[in-house]
């Protein structure tokens, strides 16, 4: 499937009238990217503010990772470490535009990796300019290999799971998990 460049066709077939254009909203889910991501089309600030700006009064917004900016080299463990730093730039870069704010981030870590994760977000505290507040990790299994995302069977059955989960507590982040799991 050919990337859009232009998706302003597709984003006019609805409108929708704000209900309470006054009432300030902290959009809780958001994501950025400056290649064709997810969606086939790049989505930066731009895009985001011009989106958040169109009737609602979107004042903040928190950044959910999507595996935009991952660092391509060094240990692999601490790639993820990269999309918080590429967000703390677009922060940056919307605070300078004006409009909505990315007043958080939520990022990546391999909480597989037992207490050994505490690294991995001791690097995402250092790189998050004091946005970044937990990390999202994708439980979902499914038999069907085409369907499987790396994770285990069982994951959440897993102690070393479970001990990445509790660091990650104790280090006073967020867990927010995807997906069902069979445990």
């Amino acid at each position: 499937m050919e990337a859009r460049s232009d998706r302003s066709d597709w984003l006019a077939l609805v409108t929708e009238a704000a209900l309470e254009p006054e009432l300030p909203i902290c959009d809780a889910h958001h994501h950025l990217w400056l290649d064709n991501g997810h969606s086939g089309f790049p989505y930066p600030v731009s895009s985001f503010h011009a989106d958040t700006g169109s009737g609602h009064n979107v004042v903040r917004s928190v950044f959910l990772e999507c595996n935009a900016g991952y660092r391509t080299d060094g240990p692999g463990h601490l790639r993820p470490v990269g999309e918080t730093e590429f967000v703390v730039r677009c922060a940056a870069e919307a605070r300078r535009a004006g409009g909505t704010e990315i007043a958080a981030i939520v990022g990546h870590a391999d909480v597989m990796l037992g207490d050994a994760v505490e690294e991995v977000l001791a690097a995402h505290e250092a790189a998050g300019a004091g946005l970044f507040r937990g990390i999202r990790y994708i439980v979902a299994w499914d038999g069907d290999r085409k369907l499987q995302m790396g994770i285990p069977q069982g994951a959440l059955a897993d102690e070393r799971l479970r001990a990445g989960v509790r660091t990650v507590g104790r280090m006073g982040h967020s867990f927010d998990k995807i997906g069902r799991a069979h445990v």
